[in-house]
C-alpha cells in the first residue's frame, strides 16, 4: 500500500506528480516483504514523548503519560486503520485501552508513504531524492 501526499507544487505541479506517480508504479512492483507475518501488521502507536513500558509477553503500554492520538511518518500523519491500539495503566494497575487497534495490513504487505515537498534534508540543490524508514515489523524484516 503506498500513500502520496500531494503538495501544491509550482508551475510543474503536473508534471512532478507525473514522475512520482512513476515512481510510485516502480516501487510498488520492486517492492516485497522478506518474511511473512503471522498476523495484521500495525504501525506502533507510542506514548506521547515517544516513551512506553512493555510486559514480558510484549503487550505494551502507557504509564506517566497518554497515548499520542495520531502518529505520523516524516509529514505524513499514518491513517488509525494501520495503528495498533494503545493501553494506559492506571494508578491502580488496570490496564484500559484508549484507542483501539486498526484493521491493519495483510500479513504480506507494507506500507511506503510518498511526499513530495522541500525540506531540510532536500534543500541541496544536488540531492534529488531522499529516503527513510519510520518503522520497521520485527517479524517481516
Amino acid at each position: 500500500m503506498i500513500i502520496f501526499k500531494q503538495q501544491k507544487m509550482k508551475s510543474d505541479y503536473n508534471h512532478k506528480t507525473t514522475i512520482v506517480q512513476r515512481a510510485i508504479n516502480f516501487w510498488e512492483n520492486a517492492l516485497t516483504v522478506k518474511n511473512t507475518s503471522s498476523g495484521r501488521i500495525h504501525v506502533q502507536r507510542y506514548c506521547e514523548g515517544g516513551m512506553y513500558n512493555q510486559f514480558e509477553n510484549g503487550t505494551k503500554f502507557c504509564t506517566q503519560t497518554q497515548c499520542r492520538a495520531s502518529e505520523k511518518c516524516g509529514n505524513i500523519n499514518i491513517p488509525s486503520q494501520y495503528l495498533s491500539d494503545c493501553l494506559k495503566m492506571s494508578y491502580r494497575n488496570e490496564l484500559t485501552t484508549v484507542y483501539p487497534k486498526g484493521s491493519g495490513l495483510q500479513a504480506d504487505g507494507y506500507l511506503l508513504f510518498v511526499d513530495s515537498q522541500n525540506t531540510g534534508s532536500c534543500l541541496n540543490p544536488s540531492t534529488n531524492a531522499y529516503a527513510n524508514s519510520c518503522q520497521m515489523d520485527p517479524e517481516t524484516d
